[in-house]
Parts: structure tokens; C-alpha cells; sequence
């Protein structure tokens, strides 16, 4: 269920609130592939955002019962998250066992410096465990940087953005505002509102390069994201639940 952190949620900047959202995920000739959770918690100046994918039928059994939850918790400052840690855990059942593999990124703000580690667990016996400090830093993780995506986005038809936790290499995401004529497929497709397309520079489910097109509707909330050409079975989709 890599890159579901993807489908982005309005963020209303009251204190002390919850929101939640919830996706339905199909996947070619799966049909029903999965679901996603997401939820924003934010008290005072602190903010910790969620999001839980799992699948379900027959992607269930093929997957090893996979499930992935990624968390971003943090301060807010001028509106905008910034994160201080951001993980990224997968459990999936292999050969009996239950397989944990967890990414953890610690972020110091003050060094301009970010900690990532990796570890890998059968049960509860540890496999492998790797550190380094990444060799670029940004001040946003990939859960961080779609809800802040609003106040980031400039008013351009190409743009980057950097993010922990995507391009492996340096972090960075290149985004589209697609026009005119591409602009009219898409809108054929996801429907009315604000369209992007992003392309977060890695093999995603073997799709090349993670090339997602997401809608967002008036007040910022995903209604839809497409994941394309992911080998074998064509586009991940992924819609908003009424």
C-alpha cells in the first residue's frame, strides 16, 4: 500500500481537533483491493497525523495480510506542519511469521540534519537494523508535505518539492498543473476541481516513477488519486468515502 499517504485531507487549523477520512482502494483486475484511514490530531501548537492502509479479498491473501501505518507527529508554525519525527511501518505475514519492517526519520531542525533508520523484525526477533544520516534535509516528511501542500504550492505549472520518506536520493517530488488539453482528459476521468499530478521518483508498486493525479475538491480534500501503469495490473485508484 506504499504512497496511499498521497490522498490528502483539508486541514482546518482549530485547536484541539480530529479529522478523519476514509478511502476505498481498487487495483486493476482486483477490483476491491483495499482501504485507508486518515486522521489529523492537533492540540494547541502540536499536531500528530495518521494514516493506516490495509487490504482486503483476495489482494489480502497475496499480500501476506498487509497492512501499513505511517505517522508524522510534530510542531505547527505560520500554519504550516513541520515534523520532528515521521515513521513508516509494514506488517505482512511471511513463511508463518509475522514480518515488521519499520522507517523512522528524526528530523533536527537546528543541525538542518535528519537521523533515518531501518529495521527489520520476524516476530519479535530482529533481523537487520541500519542508520545514517540522509544526505539532503527538508523540513517535511511525505504526510507532512500533503497536508501542507496548499500553502506550499506555487502559483506555477511546474514546480518541486522535497519530502522525507520519498525520492530516495534527495527527496524530491516533481508536481504538474496540468492545462489545457491534458487538463481536459484528466477532468474526463477524476472529475471537476483542482487537479496535480505527481511524480514522486521511485518505484512505487513498480509503477517507474510514482506517477500519481489527484484531485482536490474547493476546500483541499482528495476526492481522488490515480497511481498509474503499475506493472501487470494498470492504475491504483483510490476514492474518498461518502
Amino acid at each position: 500500500m506504499k504512497c496511499l499517504i498521497t490522498l490528502l485531507i483539508f486541514v482546518n487549523m482549530a485547536t484541539a481537533e480530529i479529522l478523519t477520512a476514509n478511502y476505498n482502494i481498487s487495483y486493476g483486475i482486483f477490483g476491491s483491493f483495499g482501504h485507508a484511514k486518515a486522521v489529523l490530531k492537533q492540540d494547541g501548537q502540536s499536531y500528530e497525523i495518521s494514516m493506516e492502509a490495509m487490504t482486503d479479498g483476495i489482494a489480502k491473501t497475496l499480500s501476506g495480510n498487509r497492512r501499513e501505518i505511517f505517522k508524522s507527529r510534530g510542531f505547527i508554525e505560520n500554519g504550516v506542519f513541520v515534523p520532528n519525527i515521521y515513521t513508516h511501518d509494514v506488517f505482512r505475514k511471511k513463511k508463518g511469521k509475522i514480518r515488521h519492517e519499520i522507517k523512522v526519520y528524526e528530523f533536527n531542525h537546528t543541525a538542518r540534519e535528519i537521523l533515518y533508520q531501518k529495521r527489520k523484525y520476524d516476530d519479535d526477533l530482529m533481523l537487520s537494523k541500519n542508520s545514517e544520516i540522509l544526505k539532503y534535509y527538508t523540513k517535511n516528511d511525505l504526510l507532512s508535505l500533503f497536508f501542507n501542500f496548499k500553502n506550499l504550492a506555487p502559483n506555477k505549472p511546474k514546480f518541486k518539492l522535497t519530502a522525507a520518506g520519498a525520492n530516495e536520493k534527495d527527496g524530491q517530488i516533481d508536481v504538474i498543473k496540468p492545462q489545457n488539453k491534458i487538463l481536459t482528459e484528466l477532468s474526463k476521468e477524476l472529475g471537476s476541481g483542482e487537479i496535480f499530478i505527481a511524480f514522486i521518483n521511485q518505484k512505487i508498486f513498480s509503477s517507474e516513477r510514482g506517477e500519481l493525479h489527484l484531485l482536490l475538491n474547493e476546500h483541499g480534500i482528495a476526492k481522488k488519486a490515480i497511481l498509474r501503469d503499475v506493472l501487470l495490473f494498470g492504475d491504483i485508484r483510490a476514492e474518498i468515502a461518502e
